[in-house]
């Protein structure tokens, strides 16, 4: 099984990406989830993906999806997301170097 963050969500690929996932319940899980400001779509997606971290650009709209109902998964800023992201990215980058190439 894959874990998935989808940046973009509420947008027409990302809506797209998550009719696969929801299809594929088996290969795909979302973990984290990001969208720019549509915080009416973003609720209902983390209430039926019920990932573990929720970005928003908007950080006004924070309220707005604990309203919702999701305050099981942690809401954080999307730059927040982004940088916890390269940082995942730059760890396994390393972890890859230091046991060097398959046998």
């Amino acid at each position: 099984m894959k874990a998935i963050t989808l940046l973009g969500s509420t947008g027409s690929i990302g809506t797209q990406t998550l009719d696969i996932v929801e299809h594929n319940p088996d290969k795909f899980r979302l973990v984290g989830i990001a969208a720019g400001s549509n915080v009416e779509l973003l609720a209902k997606q983390v209430l039926q993906f019920k990932p573990e971290i929720v970005a928003i650009c908007d950080e006004s709209k924070f309220a707005a999806l604990k309203a919702a109902g999701t305050t099981d998964a942690d809401i954080v800023r999307l730059c927040e997301l982004n940088a916890f992201l390269a940082y995942q990215l730059r760890l396994v980058a390393g972890l890859k170097l230091m046991t060097g190439p398959p046998v």
